[in-house]
Parts: structure tokens; sequence; C-alpha cells
């Protein structure tokens, strides 16, 4: 049960520059979820980050995760279809470095994957109900996943894959233990962001890749719906990532940025048009669309249109590479 609003935690000063300069954007309440309180979302003059304030507890955030939250449920893609069904991929490279990168963006999916050689070992931050630890063993990848939710560790198990039992920002892995880590909309849930890159840091071996995504709060949509935004999920989402300030925490962590690029994607638009025209809920498959074949036509048609209107870099979803270098400890 979520706790009582005289719990919230109050942040006089930034968590990104620690500046006691910022200003309240809206106060705002959860939609998806559905669970009491309400929450400011606030923008720091410094720095241009935004993040929630007040927030719930660290330790009591789990309390606003229903049994319903879409990342719990297994959609049963099956192995591959997202990658091999599109057309689209970004591809990414780097003739220093020797890699490349694949995405696949239909609908609610944007990720990317490193061709990396069968056996290489892989951690997935928030792997969820593990659509993508599922792709990730398929391509006889040592796969680890961890979750806050750990009634999930069956699911992984079945994969064939492991579950570590992890409390973000400490990562339970030896130094240069992994080849990739991935988090799919993950970071602005996390109370600790620049620590837990730092620990990607440690984990990763050198030249290793960190790939992650998050909902972009410099979007036209968030600006447009505000509190009304699919995207906001207060109070779950502690952080409103922009790609200025998602760069200020990947320079901070010490990582290096390979490319920033707008993911494809509409996933929020209807969801925040319900909430908009006044409906205080919505229904899971309003949440969560299914990934078929009309569904592709529509959000690639819509995605195409919203990108000439608003441009590139109006993207709801910023996704990230990075990478540890050679010399880096």
């Amino acid at each position: 049960m979520a706790i009582d609003q005289s719990e919230y935690i109050e942040l006089k000063n930034c968590p990104l520059c620690g500046s006691s300069e910022k200003h309240l954007l809206f106060k705002a309440h959860d939609l998806l979820m559905g669970q009491p309180g309400e929450f400011g979302v606030e923008q720091c003059l410094q720095c241009d980050f935004r993040f929630t304030n007040p927030r719930p507890p660290a330790e009591s955030i789990f309390d606003y995760y229903t049994k319903n939250y879409h990342c719990y449920r297994d959609d049963g893609i099956c192995t591959n279809k997202t990658i091999e069904s599109s057309t689209s991929e970004k591809t990414v490279s780097n003739e220093c470095l020797k890699y490349s990168f694949y995405g696949g963006f239909w609908g609610s999916r944007g990720w990317v994957i490193p061709n990396l050689s069968k056996g290489a070992t892989v951690l997935e931050l928030g792997c969820g109900s593990g659509g993508f630890v599922r792709e990730c063993v398929s391509r006889g990848w040592n796969t680890i996943g961890t979750d806050l939710n750990r009634d999930l560790q069956s699911n992984i198990f079945n994969m064939g894959a492991k579950f570590i039992e992890t409390n973000l920002p400490s990562i339970n892995l030896p130094d240069n233990h992994l080849d990739a880590v991935f988090a799919w909309q993950v970071l602005e849930h996390l109370y600790q962001p620049i620590e837990t890159l730092e620990e990607i840091k440690r984990v990763l071996k050198p030249q290793g890749i960190f790939a992650f995504s998050v909902p972009n709060s410099d979007c036209w949509q968030f600006h447009l719906f505000k509190n009304k935004w699919a995207g906001l999920q207060v109070p779950t989402h502690v952080s409103h990532f922009s790609e200025k300030s998602i760069r200020q925490v990947v320079e901070k962590s010490g990582l290096n940025i390979v490319e920033i690029y707008g993911q494809n994607t509409i996933g929020c638009l209807y969801p925040s048009i319900l909430f908009w025209s006044g409906k205080t809920s919505v229904t899971l498959s309003q949440q969560w669309t299914p990934i078929n074949f009309i569904n592709k036509l529509v959000d690639r048609f819509l995605s195409i249109f919203v990108s000439l209107i608003f441009g590139k870099n109006q993207a709801e979803r910023l996704t990230v590479i990075c990478v540890k270098e050679e010399n880096q400890i």
C-alpha cells in the first residue's frame, strides 16, 4: 500500500547539480497505476534537470507498482520477432571499436542489439517479465536479469538465464565481468542514477557496452500534455531526462557516449490523449499496444508524420549507447 503523503521526501536541492534554485512546472498524480498522492515536477534553474519532488522514500517505492504494471506482463513475443520484422533497423558503427548496434522500433519496443559473440556475458537491469532476456538467450549469451520485483525470477530462470538480487546502485557482480549492460526505460526510476552508472562502469569489461533508453522530457508531448503525459508516470519516474541531462549524468559517471538518438515511436500518444480528454484511468490494452501488423503501420505512419512536424529530436524516447574505454577502471 502506498505510504502517507506526510512521509514523502522533499528535495531542497537539484539531485543532479546540487543547486537550490528550482521552480515547479506542475503538480501530477499517478494516472497509469492509480496510486494515491500528489507529486510535483520541478526543474532546476541552473542545469534544467527535471525531477519529481516530493517523492516517496526509496525503500517504499515498490509499493507504487501494481501487479498489472505492464513490464511485469510476459507478452509472449517469440525470439527475434521484433528485430527481424523491423524494416527500419538503426545501425550505429564505430570502426575504431569494431562493433555495431541494431534496434527494432515498432510500437512499444526499441532495443539495441550489439554484435557480441556467443558466450558473451550480459546483464539487463529492470528485466521485468523477460522479453529482452529471451532475445539475449536466443543469441547464445550468458544472460543475467535483475528487477525490483523478485517474483519474476522463475520466469527468467525458465528462459535459461540467471536472476540476481541486487539493490541499486550496488550490482552484486565482480569488476570487469560483463560484455554489455542494458536498461530499457529504467534510469528514470532510479533514485541514484549517477552512482548506478558508476557501478555499471565498474562491472563492465574494457570496451564493454551500456545501452539504455529513457522517456524524453523535452519532447512535444511533454510540453503539450504536461501532467497528463503518459510518459510522466509519477511517482515511479523520479527523473525526467532530456538529452542535455542524460549527457550530464553519463559524463559524471565516467562512461563515454557513442550516440544518442530518438526512438521513433508514439506509444505514449494514445493514453495521453485519453488522460487529456478527462479519463482518470486507462485499461491495460490502452497502456500497452500489441505489436501486430496494423499497429506497426499506424505507428510508423504517425511517427514519421510527427517527426516531420516537430523534428527528429522530439521523439518521446531517447536511446543512448555508451562504452567503457580501455583505460577506464
